[in-house]
């Protein structure tokens, strides 16, 4: 993920929120240190974007292919702007981190729904007939305090700990081996709980307070 924020406190805290929910995060406050840092050969899988920097203005990225529209958050003050590249998601100031991760996750969803399922997921379909035994995996960052909310929350569902269900796996992020499965199946937040099977695939992004939305996901 890449940030452009040109207030420190602000940029701070959006790095360490994401930060702690698993992202590898990089940042910027000016228009200046983005071009230094961003490598359109090396896209970043999500970016934050402040529209009024002190020397220019995000969308200047765009224009210069720099930073991928349709991966892109802008978040503005102003009630007036020019048109939006096609694919850009827009926020406006006061943008809580609920509205932000809210638009990250669309275009994650987004970005999954677009692409071959092989070359995002990494996995096939299962064809008809094959076993629909229920399949989650949660994917987690024990170093991040929202992991054992989520672990408790799908206790509660599961009727037991999760880590003795038969059905599920855990999948510690702060591994190399973990960070390299997250990696391959496009997991970019912990904690994040994937039923893999019965199909369709389906997610639940954060520290699954919702046990309504847990409960529908695991009882299909």
């Amino acid at each position: 993920m890449f940030v452009l924020e040109d207030d420190p406190d602000q940029q701070e805290l959006l790095c360490a929120f994401f930060s702690t929910r698993g992202c590898r995060v990089d940042a910027a406050g000016s228009l200046a240190e983005a071009r230094e840092e961003l490598d359109p050969s090396s896209p970043h899988d999500l970016y934050v974007l402040d529209y009024d920097l002190p020397d220019g203005v995000s969308f200047d990225l765009l224009s210069e292919g720099l930073v991928q529209s349709e991966r892109s958050v802008v978040i503005s003050a102003s009630s007036a702007l020019p048109p939006r590249p096609s694919g850009t998601h827009y926020i406006s100031k006061p943008a809580s981190l609920e509205a932000i991760t809210a638009a990250v996750t669309t275009i994650l969803w987004e970005g999954w729904s677009e692409a071959p399922r092989s070359s995002v997921m990494g996995r096939r379909s299962r064809p008809p007939g094959e076993d629909d035994t229920l399949e989650l995996v949660v994917y987690i960052s024990p170093s991040s305090h929202l992991t054992a909310v989520a672990l408790k929350r799908l206790a509660e569902v599961l009727d037991g700990d999760p880590a003795d269900h038969p059905a599920v796996r855990i999948v510690n992020i702060e591994t190399p081996e973990g960070l390299d499965e997250a990696s391959h199946e496009g997991v970019l937040f912990t904690p994040t709980l994937e039923r893999r099977a019965p199909e369709p695939r389906a997610w639940l992004v954060g520290d699954l307070t919702d046990t309504d939305a847990v409960r529908a996901l695991v009882e299909r």
